[in-house]
């Protein structure tokens, strides 16, 4: 008999990739809604319901951060219609605009406090702080007839990407305006025949596909198509901006797939997930979970994925529509799941996603006031002292009904912690709270002499855990071959406040270990000693 103490059970996060008896003791091969941090495994965040959109389906959100007023939502719908929510809903679409539904992909940016809105379906929109409603950007020089891919900000230019002018395409092609003059309208000039407006436009012929999307990274702007990546530099006088290619191998998967955290980009290509400082790159996944995530993809909707920072966590959370049997939502046509990175820890996590079509980092400062309470008082998430904040940050999400998966909700959501360290005031939406758990199969314990064709009985589990007023459900497996068929004890539950342990005998060459909590609360693992018989070869 030997007591195997397994310590520090959040460190390695889950890595799927591998096969399970090749990972460490310290791994888990599979789980869903958690996170790790400081060597421990608990839920992850989930949804604090903060309002939802009436009748209106949103298809893509954005946070605007302008420096004179408070943060705001700016969302719309499939038809182009354009919203914001400031803690109430206002419809800002243009009068004259004309509505279309499309697929295409719809992109925002800010310069100089006004906020910028584009889809190449129509010509760019624009919305003054404090405005009323969105403008059309023909005046202030845009043609009439252009259209662009992506609109983005570098230094005091707007820049649009992926350019159409009547029915000619020139999709690797960078168009910029005249330098905004910081007084709060848009830029003068579209100009790029007027060297004096300093507005321009330069194609790149050496770049592979079209342009889907770019962003600022330190003093560089970056480019991304699906194969490859380059970068601008203000360089001034008369050429305005410098053009070189910085990778050939690898590109982004779809418009809005990329952060900058940090000083660095996190890029979703098309086949890896990568960091870059804008001169070196190296992958985030390989080895861990590349496999698992691309090949679990529903890689033709990439269009609706999208990426979200929670700056609480310090993680980078994937929005994508994946094809996985332990997804809570199936069959849907916005992200069911999420992959999560902790920049910290450089551990992966997944989550369930209730149809998020997009996320964003804004200082929310509304309050839910106590007297109207609707859901019990244990799941509001906040304190008295954090509704106080005016200067807290908060990830704000919203989603889209998928009938066909039993979500009807337009929500507007706060991605909060369940438990500890809350900071949303807003209710948690059980409904969309699965169940959490983690597991490791395959354990050989080979580390511990246990050779493959020993075989090991699991007799007891002391627990290294804490609860939040549920007990949490352990199980114990085992396999006779390294692929065969998995025996599994009844889950039994588990309260540290009064049990130590728990008693199971469960036999086979592989051992598993499963640790879940199926109610709406927060709870933690960090590790365990487990008591193991060796019985013999065999």
């Amino acid at each position: 008999m030997a007591i195997v103490p397994i310590r520090g059970l959040g460190a390695k996060g889950i890595i799927k990739d591998p096969a399970p008896y090749n990972l460490p003791l310290d791994a888990w091969s599979g789980g869903n809604n958690v996170r790790f941090e400081n060597g421990r495994v608990r839920r992850a965040p989930s949804f604090r319901t903060i309002d939802d959109t009436g009748t209106v389906d949103p298809v893509f959100m954005y946070g605007a951060r302008p420096s004179g007023s408070n943060d705001f939502i700016l969302y719309t719908d499939a038809l182009g219609n354009a919203y914001t929510f400031t803690g109430v809903h206002t419809d800002i679409t243009n009068p004259s605009f004309t509505p279309g539904a499309s697929t295409s992909p719809t992109t925002a940016t800010i310069l100089d406090d006004v906020v910028y809105l584009n889809r190449n379906t129509h010509i760019p929109y624009y919305l003054l702080d404090g405005g009323s409603q969105m403008e059309p950007l023909t005046d202030f020089g845009w043609d009439a007839t252009h259209r662009a891919g992506a609109f983005r900000t570098f230094k005091d230019y707007l820049f649009a990407l992926d350019i159409t002018k009547g029915a000619n395409e020139f999709p690797n092609m960078v168009k910029w305006s005249a330098p905004s003059t910081g007084n709060g309208s848009p830029p003068a000039s579209w100009d790029e025949t007027d060297p004096a407006s300093g507005a321009g436009e330069n194609p790149l012929p050496e770049l592979q596909g079209r342009i889907l999307d770019g962003g600022t990274l330190k003093d560089k702007f970056i480019i991304y198509s699906n194969n490859d990546v380059w970068d601008v530099d203000f360089v001034g006088g008369t050429f305005i901006f410098d053009f070189q290619k910085l990778f050939d191998d690898e590109g982004i998967l779809a418009s809005g797939t990329f952060l900058e955290i940090d000083g660095a980009h996190y890029v979703w290509g098309e086949h890896d997930i990568y960091v870059h400082d804008g001169i070196t790159k190296r992958s985030i996944v390989e080895g861990t979970n590349k496999e698992h995530i691309f090949n679990g993809m529903n890689k033709s909707l990439k269009d609706k994925f999208h990426m979200a920072y929670n700056p609480v966590l310090d993680e980078i959370l994937f929005f994508y529509v994946a094809n996985e049997a332990d997804t809570a939502w199936q069959n849907t046509s916005s992200p069911n799941r999420i992959a999560a990175y902790s920049v910290n820890e450089g551990t992966w996590s997944f989550r369930d996603s209730p149809g998020v079509i997009g996320g964003a980092e804004i200082i929310y400062t509304e309050v839910l006031p106590w007297d109207s309470a609707t859901s019990a008082w244990n799941l509001y998430g906040g304190s008295w002292d954090g509704s106080a904040d005016t200067n807290r940050t908060a990830l704000i999400l919203m989603t889209t009904p998928e009938t066909g998966a039993g979500l009807t909700g337009r929500k507007v959501y706060g991605y909060d912690t369940v438990g500890e360290w809350s900071i949303i005031p807003f209710p948690l939406d059980t409904s969309v709270t699965p169940t959490a758990y983690v597991e490791r199969i395959g354990m050989d314990l080979d580390e511990l002499g246990g050779e493959i064709r020993i075989h090991k009985v699991f007799d007891r589990i002391y627990p290294q855990a804490k609860i939040f007023g549920e007990p949490i459900e352990i199980a114990i497996g085992s396999q006779l071959t390294g692929f065969g068929p998995e025996t599994v004890a009844p889950y039994l539950t588990f309260d540290p406040v009064t049990q130590y342990k728990l008693d199971f005998r469960r036999g086979g060459r592989y051992l598993s270990l499963r640790v879940r909590q199926t109610e709406p609360v927060d709870f933690w693992f960090s590790g365990a000693d487990v008591d193991i018989k060796f019985n013999g070869r065999r």
